[in-house]
């Protein structure tokens, strides 16, 4: 299938809503005064939060248009399947509290929306401002890897030359970061819509892609929502405290998915920078494999 070509000069990017429909609303709004922004979502819309029935029916109604990616949240509770397929190391306190938010979404989704769900793409190709993208939760073959700013670059690289693109959009790790790699190319994550980034700070994130004469730039933005609702929300549900507190202290509840320099950095405050892509840069050639 060719790729979906996004007209205009902007985009939009974000992922991890996590049935957090507070964020969403407030990104909503910001996409409201901006009616020229593409919109593309790297998956994940439910999880930690009690509202992802909401968060589903919201984007479908309100932006049906926008480009999305099947997250491992979508296929699992698409798919009824017991576990959440988010990666985590079993019995680590991550996977303890998955039991309960995930039994919440399994229950609470339409089987309209599972049907929706099973059918998102697990990897969507673009062209935005020129360069090839894909689109994927994690790494287009696996969409429950977890890929960080320490993570080698020389993985980074391979994904982008096994896809044949300039670069890659992706999610599921949680933390804001856009990669200029050394073959020219860019990995890019948003960060997540609907939880902090582990910075001990309560903000959550989403990114803007803007064209220019010269090239693209990338800014990482944070977004202010009204945290006490979704946290009512949560503790009506019957959910456990765990995430609750972490959308005041933006501490996860564990580090066990973090490699030890993200480890180190838990509670620094993040602060993204922009990134410029250059028009000058080259294609990536395609290979045919991915490491692992």
């Amino acid at each position: 299938m060719p790729p979906r070509v996004i007209a205009g000069w902007q985009m939009l990017v974000f992922g991890g809503a996590y049935g957090n429909l507070s964020a969403l609303q407030a990104l909503l709004r910001v996409v409201g005064s901006e009616q020229s922004l593409n919109i593309v979502c790297t998956g994940d819309l439910v999880a930690y939060c009690a509202d992802g029935a909401a968060v589903c029916e919201l984007v479908r109604d309100k932006i049906p248009d926008a480009t999305f990616v099947r997250g491992n949240c979508e296929r699992a509770v698409g798919n009824d399947e017991e576990d959440c397929g988010c990666g985590f190391d079993t019995d680590s306190t991550c996977a303890l509290l998955s039991v309960s938010w995930h039994r919440h979404a399994r229950i609470n989704i339409s089987a309209t929306t599972k049907v929706w769900m099973k059918k998102l793409p697990m990897r969507t190709d673009i062209v935005f401002g020129g360069r090839k993208l894909a689109v994927v939760h994690a790494d287009g073959v696996s969409d429950n890897r977890f890929i960080f700013p320490s993570t080698p670059e020389s993985n980074k690289q391979a994904v982008l030359s096994a896809m044949g693109v300039d670069g890659v959009i992706a999610g599921h790790s949680g933390i804001p970061f856009t990669q200029m790699l050394n073959n020219g190319g860019i990995w890019h994550n948003s960060g997540a819509l609907g939880m902090p980034a582990n910075d001990g700070t309560n903000r959550v994130w989403y990114a803007l892609w803007t064209v220019e004469a010269d090239g693209i730039h990338i800014t990482h933005h944070a977004l202010n929502y009204d945290i006490a609702v979704t946290a009512s929300t949560m503790k009506a549900a019957g959910l456990p405290p765990d995430y609750r507190l972490t959308l005041d202290s933006g501490i996860w509840p564990s580090d066990s998915v973090l490699p030890e320099i993200e480890r180190r950095q838990q509670g620094q405050q993040l602060n993204p920078p922009p990134v410029f892509w250059p028009s000058s840069t080259i294609v990536i050639k395609k290979t045919s494999s991915v490491p692992r």
